[in-house]
Order: structure tokens, then sequence, then C-alpha cells
């Protein structure tokens, strides 16, 4: 019996996972065959906790050039190990997954930047680490960058790609009863548009 419950709970966790119906039908034929690829390749990747693509909208959506090879996770992240400036936490990265490579969210310029909340695992720290700034001298926050494709132009980004859900993590009761997990109850909560945002708060 609690062989048959681990295996169920593995399936249920690697489940292809969409936001919702709705963010489905905003894809193109290619662009869901290469969300279903990426799903595949994330789950393999046992540190990733939560993962989003974004899609380009409009007459870039049917344009190979344009699709994404990347996905932002939020994991536990390990990095100078085996030096004196090894640290661990819960981290925002890009998996670059053409070629298995972790990169910064912050770009070239900044290779050795990552969000992280040092020492803590995902499951405590996920806001804290959300919240910091995607790049240290410009634009907003890891939130931002998940939510809206960017975290320097939002309101742009957000009218430019189409953010899906490729893996959010279970906990095993969520697996069991098919609940959803934290990070898709946030990302549904926090997903709204910049200039939604922006009018409550006036």
């Amino acid at each position: 019996m609690q062989k048959f419950l681990t295996g169920l709970i593995f399936v249920l966790n690697i489940l292809p996972t969409l936001s919702s119906r709705a963010v489905a039908d905003e894809l193109s034929p290619n662009q869901v065959k290469r969300l279903d690829a990426f799903k595949k390749v994330v789950a393999k990747h046992e540190f990733c906790e939560f993962a989003v693509a974004s899609f380009p909208k409009g007459k870039f959506a049917k344009i190979e050039h344009f699709q994404p090879n990347t996905v932002t996770c939020i994991g536990s992240l390990k990095l100078g190990a085996g030096t004196l400036k090894e640290r661990w936490g819960c981290a925002a990265f890009h998996i670059d997954l053409q070629t298995g490579q972790i990169r910064t969210v912050a770009g070239d310029y900044y290779p050795g930047y990552f969000p992280m909340a040092e020492g803590k695992p995902c499951e405590s720290s996920f806001e804290e680490v959300v919240s910091k700034k995607a790049n240290p001298t410009v634009g907003g926050t890891v939130s931002d960058l998940l939510l809206y494709g960017s975290a320097v132009a939002t309101r742009t980004a957000a009218e430019t790609y189409t953010q899906v859900i490729v893996f959010a993590k279970k906990s095993q009761l969520q697996s069991l009863t098919g609940s959803k997990s934290v990070y898709e109850e946030w990302f549904e909560k926090a997903g709204k548009k910049p200039e939604q945002s922006s009018k409550e708060k006036k």
C-alpha cells in the first residue's frame, strides 16, 4: 500500500499543470507542445520547486525563433560548493532547458547575483525570495518576473507574454487530495495586470 501511495504521489506531482484552462487556450499548438516538453525536463530538476515560462503572444506566438528555452525557477540552490563562499538557500534562478545550465535572473551583467533567502527552505521563505529585487540596480522584483515575464517593464511585458506554470511542487497531502500547491495559489492571487494593481492603490 505504501509503495502504491508513493507512486501515486510521484505521478500526480509530474502531471502537466496550467494555471488555468484560459491560459492553455492562449498558447499556439506548437507552444503547447513546447510546454509539455518543458514539464518533462523540469520535473527532473528536483531542486526546482516552482517554475514559470514566458510564451510570446500575438504574431510572435507562431515564430520558432521567439520561443523560450528557459524557465524561471524558485528552488533550493547551493552556490560555491566546496569553497569558502559556499552558501545555500531558497533562490530565484533561470534554467536553460537546452543545456541544463543554471543562470542568474539578473542578466549577463550580474552573473553571480541570485536573489536568495540564505539557509532557509522554500516552504518557509518563498514570499521572502519573490519580494527581492530581480536585478540589483534596476527594475522590480522576482515576483514581477514570475507574473509578467520581466521585472523592468511589467506593463509592456504583461501585454507581450503569457505566463504559464510549468511545475509546482505539492506536499503529499496536496497530491493525494488533488488540491493546489501554495505556489499555484500564490500565482493565481498575485497574477493581476500592472494597471489593475495601480488602480487599486489609488
